[in-house]
């Protein structure tokens, strides 16, 4: 079993559901998180219908599996798809803000590696 991850964030926007093929259907949804990233996660099949039962702007935990696989186009390019697989949704508090490092404390760091 590959390895889960889990991140809170506001739902900014659910996505309508797609049926990509007769058998295999999506639907996707955004989250922000607390460092104001913009998260594109999937739910797939019979799982689609959980984001439902959130509203737009409710904070929520997602737990959450990373795909990624290489596709070859028909004109024969490589490109690389990485994919944040929802598994679960629940209702979550706001997290309190992450630490974060003043930039007089950065600029006087002479140790960076860069």
């Amino acid at each position: 079993m590959s390895k889960t991850w889990m991140v809170q964030g506001k739902l900014y926007k659910v996505l309508k559901e797609e049926i990509v093929t007769p058998t295999f259907k999506k639907r996707g949804f955004v989250i922000i998180d607390d460092e104001g990233q913009y998260l594109l996660f999937y739910l797939y099949q019979k799982h689609c219908e959980k984001i439902l039962s959130f509203q737009e702007g409710e904070w929520i935990a997602v737990l959450f599996r990373i795909r990624g696989k290489e596709w070859i186009s028909p004109k024969g390019e490589v490109k690389y798809i990485t994919t944040l697989e929802a598994i679960d949704i629940q209702r979550a508090t706001p997290s309190p803000p992450s630490a974060t490092y003043q930039l007089e404390e950065l600029e006087n760091m002479d140790d960076l590696p860069f």
